[in-house]
């Protein structure tokens, strides 16, 4: 968060720093985000975890996934139901993993829409314990399922919006004190630059890709559209 706040407060004009601001919240499983949404238009809740090592898939993903999710709109929900100001629109970083079915392969040509959804379930994510891809897969498709199904249930004042970004790469903000502390997504192309002539090749699929300056530009314009998918071509 100090690299973002440092880029922020360097790079966007006073007048443009107004209209946002960062919050971080310690424990997104908790009622935690009341407070933070005084005076707010609307939200984009961008956090979630990657990382490839699972101990306990329901702790580490699942439950840390969906609550923060659901506990964003819960929080949304009664601000406006107490304040004359209403929370308009919500943004969720979601992910083209919750909109994929992997087991129909790479469908170059295909238009996707609301109706496509990745097929895992809560208990696929449970039993994901030595395969981190299915552990990652599942806790998105569920979080965004929980988003849609709260929207329909409780009829709140606000609409929500979610991003399915395919594979994120991207420069660091703060830069790396050693390769080994490179996130999840950049670990991925660094096997393709480092490995050896001779080394076989990875069964990471790096399908699609997009930049993470190319994400948060879409998380704000999503405060006044929809459901975005961002990938770039076949890698």
């Amino acid at each position: 968060m100090a690299g973002l706040f440092n880029i922020f407060s360097t790079k966007v004009t006073t007048d443009q720093q107004c209209r946002i601001l960062f919050v971080h919240i310690n424990d997104i499983t908790t009622d935690s985000f009341y407070e933070a949404l005084h005076d707010a238009d609307g939200i984009i809740h961008i956090a979630s975890p990657v990382h490839l090592t699972v101990t306990d898939p329901e702790k580490d993903f699942l439950l840390s996934a969906i609550n923060g999710t659901i506990n964003v709109l819960h929080a949304a929900h009664k601000y406006s139901q107490n304040y004359p100001k209403k929370i308009k629109r919500i943004v969720i970083t979601s992910s083209f993993a919750a909109v994929n079915d992997a087991s129909k392969g790479l469908r170059s040509v295909y238009s996707y829409t609301e109706k496509d959804w990745c097929p895992l379930t809560y208990a696929d994510g449970l039993a994901a314990k030595n395969d981190h891809l299915t552990a990652y897969r599942a806790p998105k498709t569920c979080a965004e399922r929980a988003a849609w199904e709260f929207l329909d249930k409780e009829k709140p004042s606000s609409t929500i919006a979610t991003i399915c970004a395919a594979m994120v790469s991207s420069p660091r903000i703060t830069g790396l004190q050693s390769l080994d502390d490179m996130n999840s997504s950049n670990s991925f192309l660094r096997l393709l630059i480092t490995s050896s002539k001779d080394a076989q090749m990875s069964d990471r699929k790096l399908h699609f890709q997009v930049d993470v300056r190319d994400v948060a530009y879409t998380h704000a314009e999503a405060l006044e559209n929809d459901v975005l998918i961002l990938a770039s071509g076949i890698i």
